[in-house]
């Protein structure tokens, strides 16, 4: 492509920046897929379900955005890129909260569980499962893995009779 170091910097005002701006992308890029997903008519229960493949889709499709933002050391001494990352995850445990708590009012999920515990376990195992496949050097098939783990999730939450 022939990009030279002083051009990106005529662009950038450091490295820093550069990442928070690829960084602020990969988010963007994520969020729309999911917010197609939220638009839906379909079960709350089937919504997790898609956003949680739609993620694996994501970064099968995208390797490098799982490295860049499952990688917290990179961003441990720099506080603006820390904020980018944090506020994501924030805003997504909110969302995913919030439909958790919408599928506890239909039925789906078991109200005695608490929708932000439940959030963290979403992410947690989302964000394992991508780890595990970036660094097996992407030896397995990270949707169908992918499909297993919601699918198991989603009947640990399942309401009791």
């Amino acid at each position: 492509m022939g990009i030279t170091e002083p051009a990106l910097y005529r662009h950038f005002k450091n490295k820093d920046h550069i990442l928070q701006e690829v960084c602020h992308y990969i988010t963007c890029l994520s969020r729309e897929r999911v917010e197609q997903i939220l638009q839906m008519q379909i079960l709350p229960t089937e919504k997790l379900r898609r956003i949680f493949l739609e993620m694996c889709i994501f970064f099968e499709e995208m390797p490098s955005a799982a490295a860049i933002l499952f990688t917290e050391e990179m961003f441990k001494n720099q506080s603006d890129l820390s904020e980018v990352i944090y506020n994501t995850m924030q805003s997504r445990h909110l969302f995913l909260g919030n439909l958790i708590q919408e599928a506890q009012k239909r039925g789906e999920i078991n109200p005695s569980l608490v929708p932000e515990d439940l959030a963290f376990m979403f992410q947690g195992t989302l964000r394992l499962l991508v780890t595990q496949w970036r660094l097996s050097g992407n030896s397995f098939d990270l949707e169908e893995r992918g499909k297993k783990l919601v699918d198991s999730l989603l009947l640990l939450w399942q309401k009791t009779l």
